[in-house]
C-alpha cells in the first residue's frame, strides 16, 4: 500500500530552499575607465571655460628686422562647455509592495533600497559605459539584419554592441547616426528578447503604423529620447578622422579644431599588422607628446585576449601587478618606445578600435551629486496621483572633457 503522508499530498508544509540567497542583479556591469577619471561638481554659472594655449609665440629671427617685422601672439583658444546633459530616471513602487517588504521576513531585501540601488547601477552604467566611449550622438549600435515586416519582430546588431541592451528598454531607429533628429522614425520598439552570441534582439512594436517605420538595414539603434543628447565621450575628442572630414564635426564646444587637429583631437594611429605593434607604432609617432606615467592602453576584452595571445606566442607576456591594483582588473604590461604602458580591457569599448588614454586629461563636470535623487521641494519620495504607491525620481546633468587630446590616441582594430 502506498504511502499516504507524501510530498505531493503535504505540499503547503514544506518551504522554499533558496541557497546562496544571491540577489545580486546579473546584469550590472563595470565601468572601468569611468570610474577611474575625476569627476567634479562645480558644473554651475552659465558656462565652464578650459583655456588651451596651443602655439608659441613664433615671430623671432635671428634677423633683427625679421624678427621686429613679424611679431606674433602665442595660440590661444577655449572649451566652452555649456551644455548640461541630462539622463533621468523614475521609480514607481506599489504602496502594498513596499509595505509587505518591510521587514526581512517578508522579503530578502528591502524593496525600495533594492530598486533605488539598481536604477542607479543602470544610470551609471549608460553614462560611464554606453556614453563615455561615443561622442554624444546615443547610438547604441547599427542594424545588420531585420526579422519581419510590419511589424519587424527582430533586429541583430554586431555582438559586441549586445552589451548595452536589457529587456524592457525602449528604443528608435534613425538611417542617419548625428546630425538630423527629424530622422527618427515614428515607431518605438520594446526589448523582449536578447541572443548575446548573435546579436538578435527580439523586439515588439509599441507604437507607429506601417513597415516603413520598421528598422532597415544600416539604420542606427537608440534608447528612446537619447538621439544627439549623451555626454560626449572618449569618441567625441579622440576622433576616428582629423576635424571636418570623414562625418567628424570642425568645431567642438566651442573651439575650431581644423587648424591642428592632432593638438585637439587627438592622434590617429594606423594598423600594423597586430596589437602590440599598433600600440608601439602609435606611441612612436607621440613621441614626447606621450605621458607614459599617467596612461593606459584601453582594449575590449576580446582585444585583451588577442594582445595576450601575441605576447604569450612571443614569451613576452607580462602582467602589471601595480596596475592591476590601481585599474581593479588585469593588466598586461606592454614595453613600447617610450617605456612601459599598463594594458587594461573595459566591458564597453568595441572591437575596433584601441584607445590610449592620458587618464589625467579626462574630466567629469557635474552640477550636483552626479546621479542624485531630485528632492528640489524637500522631498526625496512623493506619493503618485493615480495610483497607491510613491515615486522616486533621479537625475544628472553632466558633460565630460578631454582637455589635452594631443596626449591621448587610437587606433583601429580590423576584425579577425
Amino acid at each position: 500500500m502506498a504511502s499516504a503522508s507524501t510530498i505531493a499530498a503535504l505540499q503547503t508544509m514544506y518551504k522554499t530552499v533558496y541557497h546562496g540567497r544571491d540577489l545580486t542583479n546579473q546584469a550590472k556591469r563595470k565601468t572601468a575607465a569611468y570610474d577611474m577619471v575625476a569627476k567634479y561638481d562645480d558644473f554651475d554659472g552659465a558656462n565652464l571655460t578650459f583655456p588651451f594655449n596651443y602655439n608659441m609665440p613664433v615671430g623671432v629671427s635671428p634677423s633683427f628686422t625679421v624678427g621686429q617685422a613679424n611679431p606674433k601672439a602665442s595660440g590661444f583658444a577655449n572649451w566652452v562647455m555649456t551644455t548640461r546633459k541630462t539622463l533621468y530616471g523614475f521609480l514607481t513602487i506599489d504602496a502594498l509592495a513596499m509595505k509587505a517588504a518591510r521587514k526581512d521576513i517578508g522579503a530578502f531585501l528591502r524593496l525600495r533600497q533594492k530598486e533605488t540601488n539598481e536604477i542607479l547601477s543602470y544610470m551609471k552604467m549608460v553614462l560611464g559605459g554606453h556614453a563615455f566611449w561615443g561622442d554624444g550622438a546615443g547610438n547604441m549600435a547599427r542594424v545588420t539584419a531585420v526579422t519581419g515586416s510590419d511589424p519587424a519582430t527582430a533586429f541583430t546588431v554586431l555582438p559586441r554592441d549586445v552589451i548595452k541592451f536589457h529587456l524592457n528598454q525602449r528604443v528608435v531607429f534613425n538611417a542617419t547616426r548625428t546630425g538630423t533628429i527629424g530622422g527618427i522614425k515614428v515607431s518605438v520598439f520594446t526589448v523582449t528578447g536578447i541572443n548575446r552570441v548573435t546579436g538578435v534582439i527580439t523586439a515588439t512594436k509599441t507604437s507607429g503604423v506601417g513597415a516603413g517605420t520598421d528598422p532597415a538595414v544600416n539604420d542606427y539603434v537608440y534608447l528612446e529620447g537619447s538621439y544627439d543628447a549623451l555626454p560626449v565621450g572618449v569618441g567625441g575628442f579622440i576622433t576616428a578622422a582629423d576635424p571636418g572630414t570623414g562625418g567628424v564635426p570642425a568645431s567642438l564646444m566651442g573651439m575650431t579644431r581644423t587648424d591642428d587637429p592632432v593638438m585637439k583631437a587627438g592622434w590617429r594611429g594606423t594598423w600594423q599588422g597586430s596589437i602590440e605593434e599598433s600600440a608601439k607604432y602609435l606611441t612612436a609617432i607621440m613621441g614626447q607628446y606621450f605621458d607614459k606615467d599617467n596612461s593606459a592602453l584601453w582594449l575590449s576584452r576580446f582585444n585583451w585576449h588577442r594582445l595576450e595571445m601575441e605576447l604569450s606566442a612571443q614569451g613576452r607576456k607580462v602582467i602589471d601587478a601595480r596596475a592591476t591594483q590601481v585599474f581593479g582588473s588585469p593588466a598586461l604590461l606592454l614595453l613600447t618606445p617610450e617605456g612601459e604602458v599598463p594594458v587594461v580591457a573595459d566591458n564597453y569599448l568595441g572591437d575596433d578600435v584601441a584607445y590610449l588614454l592620458d587618464m589625467s586629461a579626462i574630466e567629469v563636470h557635474h552640477l550636483d551629486n552626479l546621479i542624485h535623487i531630485v528632492d528640489d521641494d524637500g522631498l526625496s519620495l512623493i506619493r503618485q496621483t493615480a495610483d497607491d504607491g510613491v515615486e522616486i525620481r533621479f537625475r544628472s546633468w553632466s558633460e565630460n572633457i578631454i582637455q589635452r587630446p594631443f596626449k591621448c590616441g587610437r587606433f583601429d582594430i580590423p576584425a579577425l
